[in-house]
């Protein structure tokens, strides 16, 4: 069996073409920060002098708040308070992206009075109706690790 040079050329470029197309994009940062940086800026502006959980709590999803009642929510953010101390101004600082799935997972370090080292912050977004919402986080520091 003789095969035509020219069409098996014209496959391989079809097949490269299709792989190429169905190759997924890689998240940006600059895809989500429209929903991710009011997020980020109320969530550490509670560490400051106002303590305005209220501001926090607008962004978590109806399933999170149902899971975790809202007095027990701001209790965990004052005793993280209590440990790391204010938030200092401005030292918010992006770090990763990740998807799994309907969740997007963004990791940013910040700067805290009372922590030697910059604090991690791990907020986890999901697909709401019609927008994403907050429905996990974490603080990471060595203070925090030690209580």
């Amino acid at each position: 069996m003789k095969f035509d040079k020219k069409a098996l050329i014209l496959v391989l470029l079809i097949l490269m073409f299709f792989l190429v197309s169905c190759e997924k994009e890689e998240l940006k940062y600059s895809d989500i920060a429209y929903f991710a940086n009011p997020v980020i800026e109320d969530l550490v502006s509670f560490f400051n002098v106002n303590n305005d959980f209220q501001e926090c709590a607008k962004y978590f999803s109806t399933y999170f708040l149902s899971s975790i009642p809202p007095e027990n929510l701001e209790k965990l953010f004052l005793k993280v308070y209590s440990s790391i101390g204010p938030y200092i101004d401005k030292t918010v600082e992006y770090k990763s992206i990740k998807q799994i799935k309907n969740n997007i997972i963004v990791i940013y370090s910040a700067s805290f009075r009372d922590e030697s080292e910059p604090v991690l912050i791990t907020l986890t977004f999901t697909k709401g109706n019609p927008d994403y919402q907050l429905t996990g986080f974490s603080f990471d520091s060595p203070r925090l690790r030690s209580k």
